[in-house]
């Protein structure tokens, strides 16, 4: 598989993935509940797969252990951020668009850090990727934009969490999205615990069946998508480029919330569907 097909396939989890959380978000859970049992549920699906596979999880060097477990931190802020910013918004389609510009800080970081180039072609296709993103948007009041710095915000957590993933699959090559996978998931399990016991609530997290056979399909999920996003960062020509790719799964979210959520949309964010599309063919053409 290359990096583009492993994008594609992790844009269409990672987006189930988000619905998920979201369905999750609206019977009350909260952000710490859900993201806490979905990390397990992902720890789990990792290791049956490494036990039934019979492939070995090799440990990093004890310096790339601790640059994993500070990507951990940065992801864990990452999530919180996201929920944090669909529960104020209209469709969470909006707030993964805002938090896609982390295909942006981590395109021209790769270039100081990796030594990565840009192409032309795929230049203009994360651009219109951009601008589609831009035109999705639109600010209708005020007092209406905190789910949007919000998202920024978990945009710019998430440019630092994959530098870190790049940095160490680069100084470590033996380690594999999996065992990368495994190394960022379970530390964010106690952050989450630990957000949760500092903050007040005012009823306790009602785990019915329902909710946790969806947390459990959704760490699956959650394991596939990011085992293949992982993969296609660090393949990728420019890690950005595999970001970009994978924003197109805002489209998938943004559609999918209209029967889910009840959501609405405007003939401004099909035209930027369309554009974005766009994009992701010249990212491809350009790589």
């Amino acid at each position: 598989m290359n990096w583009f097909i492993a994008a594609l396939v992790g844009l269409i989890f990672i987006s189930i993935g988000w619905l998920i959380l979201k369905k999750i978000q609206l019977r009350g859970v909260s952000h710490e509940d859900s993201l806490s049992q979905w990390f397990f549920f992902v720890a789990i699906t990792l290791l049956v797969w490494h036990l039934l596979s019979k492939t070995p999880i090799l440990l990093a060097n004890p310096l790339n252990s601790a640059l994993l477990v500070l990507a951990a931190m940065f992801a864990a802020a990452t999530n919180l951020l996201v929920l944090h910013s669909f529960e104020r918004s209209a469709n969470p389609g909006l707030s993964l668009a805002l938090s896609s510009t982390q295909m942006l800080w981590l395109t021209f970081a790769s270039i100081g850090f990796f030594g990565s180039v840009i192409s032309l072609l795929s230049g203009i296709g994360i651009l219109l990727v951009l601008g589609g993103i831009a035109c999705m948007y639109v600010r209708k009041a005020k007092g209406d934009f905190k789910w949007g710095l919000l998202a920024l915000a978990a945009g710019l957590m998430s440019a630092a969490y994959w530098v870190i993933v790049k940095w160490v699959q680069l100084a470590d090559p033996h380690l594999i999205p999996t065992t990368i996978l495994l190394y960022v998931s379970v530390p964010q399990i106690p952050v989450f615990l630990l957000v949760k016991k500092c903050r007040p609530r005012k009823k306790k997290a009602h785990f019915s069946f329902a909710i946790l056979g969806m947390l459990a399909v959704g760490g699956i999920v959650g394991a596939l998508g990011n085992v293949s996003n992982i993969f296609s960062v660090t393949n990728a020509p420019n890690p950005g480029y595999a970001l970009a790719v994978g924003s197109a799964g805002v489209l998938v979210t943004l559609f999918a919330s209209i029967p889910l959520f009840k959501a609405r949309i405007t003939w401004r964010q099909l035209l930027a569907a369309i554009i974005i599309v766009a994009g992701v063919v010249a990212i491809r053409l350009g790589s």
